[in-house]
């Protein structure tokens, strides 16, 4: 029997309305005004697989080497936006979550044996430019693509699929979203609804 595809919101939000969203308005200003606006946009995508690390050391002709642990090996694509967007009109900052999706080759609720993580909605953050004394911009633009392997959610021994739970998937996803502003200096975690 050929495993089925199994897809959840990671965070269980609609996808009408994903993430979290909050607009602020500027000062005392009430509607939408002209200004020069700094915006950012982010995602990522994720595959991966399960693998196990084997125990050469007890690995012969008859004897089948153990497994020391089960791990996901991931490979990741990340992707930033940063640009200012002049004269434009806006009612004011405005603040939208990311929001990733899991799908998985097995229904546990967790990684199972393969899959993906994909963005839902983008990570989006507007406001006003920074600017310097003398009305210089200060905010950066850019565009920042990186791609990674990383290996995740790692297990003692060979893998099990009844051990794979909904609980084991934020904590790892947590632990590679915290380390991509190394490798994207403008990706924000802080974006991602966990």
């Amino acid at each position: 029997m050929t495993p089925q595809p199994f897809s959840y919101d990671l965070n269980n939000y609609s996808p009408i309305n994903p993430g979290g969203a909050t607009l602020e308005a500027s000062g005392n200003r009430e509607g939408s005004y002209v200004a020069d606006w700094f915006v950012h946009i982010q995602t990522l995508e994720i595959m991966f697989v399960r693998a196990n690390r084997l125990d050469a050391l007890v690995s012969s002709v008859v004897h089948t080497p153990e497994t020391e642990y089960n791990f996901l090996d991931a490979h990741f694509t990340v992707k930033t936006n940063d640009l200012i967007l002049k004269d434009a009109s806006f009612d004011g900052s405005l603040w939208l979550s990311q929001t990733l999706e899991l799908e998985s080759s097995h229904a546990s609720g967790g990684f199972g044996p393969s899959g993906n993580i994909y963005t839902l909605s983008s990570g989006y953050y507007r406001r006003e430019v920074e600017v310097d004394t003398k009305g210089n911009i200060l905010d950066t633009t850019g565009v920042c693509v990186r791609e990674g392997n990383i290996s995740l959610d790692k297990h003692a021994g060979p893998y099990d699929i009844n051990a794979d739970t909904s609980g084991n998937v934020n904590n790892s996803i947590h632990t590679l979203v915290s380390v991509l502003p190394d490798v994207c200096s403008s990706f924000q975690p802080a974006l991602v609804n966990m």
